[in-house]
C-alpha cells in the first residue's frame, strides 16, 4: 500500500490540471527482461523493475503543447523516479510561466519546489545542495543537482532526511527532466536500480 506521504508527492508531480492519467499495465510477458520490464512508446523507452508501481500521464494543458510523464515507485520503501518529456510548445510554456531561462534555472526551480513541499511536513526542514555536475541521458549531456533536505519527511511521528537528484537537459527546444527522490536510506538502497533505469533510457522526441 502506498504511504500517504508518497501519495502526496505523486500528487505534487502530477498536478491538478491533467486531462489524461493512467496506471501502466505491464503484465505482458513479451516486455519482461529478467527483473525489468520494457516500457516503450512514442516518447521514450526504458527498463524499470517489474515489482515497482508504475504510472504514466499526458498533460495537454501547456499552451497547446503537451508533456509525457512516467513515474515509478517502490511498493515497499519511499523511493521514486520520474521521467518527463516536453514538446516544443510545452517547453516554451513551462519556461515562460516559471520565468526560467536555461537548464540550470530549471534545476534550481524544481529543487525549491520539492523543498517547499517538504516544509509542509516540517517548517524547520533545511535544504543542502550536495553536488552539481553533468551526466549522460539518452546520449545527451544533462545538468544535475543532488541535494539533501534535513528532517524533510515525517513518518510514524519521526523525521527523516530526504535526498533528491534532479536532472535536466534541452534538445531541439524540448525539455527533458528526470528526478530520483525519497527517504535518504531508501534511496541509498535503490541507487543502483536508478542507475540501471537511467542507462537504459532513450528519449524519442
Amino acid at each position: 500500500m502506498l504511504r500517504p506521504s508518497l501519495i502526496a508527492f505523486i500528487a505534487l508531480l502530477i498536478g491538478c490540471t491533467l486531462t489524461s492519467f493512467g496506471i501502466l499495465q505491464y503484465t505482458l510477458s513479451a516486455h519482461i527482461k529478467g527483473d525489468y520490464i520494457l516500457l516503450e512508446n512514442d516518447y521514450l523507452a526504458l527498463e524499470f523493475p517489474k515489482d515497482w508501481l508504475a504510472f504514466s500521464w499526458i498533460d495537454h494543458n501547456l499552451a497547446a503543447g503537451k508533456s509525457y510523464s512516467a513515474l515509478f515507485a517502490s511498493p515497499h520503501i519511499f523511493s521514486v523516479m520520474m521521467f518527463r518529456v516536453y514538446d516544443q510548445a510545452a517547453t516554451q510554456s513551462y519556461m515562460q510561466k516559471n520565468n526560467l531561462t536555461d537548464t540550470l534555472s530549471v534545476v534550481i526551480f524544481e529543487a525549491s519546489r520539492i523543498y517547499n513541499w517538504s516544509l509542509e511536513n516540517n517548517k524547520n526542514a533545511t535544504l543542502v545542495f550536495l553536488e552539481n555536475g553533468t551526466i549522460t541521458v539518452s546520449d545527451h549531456t544533462a545538468l544535475y543537482s543532488s541535494f539533501l533536505i534535513r528532517d524533510g519527511f515525517k513518518q510514524d511521528g519521526k523525521l527523516y532526511n530526504l535526498t533528491c537528484m534532479f536532472i535536466s537537459y534541452v534538445s531541439n527546444q524540448k525539455l527533458v527532466q528526470v528526478v530520483f527522490w525519497g527517504k535518504e536510506d531508501d534511496c541509498r538502497q535503490t541507487r543502483d536500480i536508478f542507475n540501471t533505469v537511467l542507462s537504459s533510457t532513450k528519449v524519442k522526441i
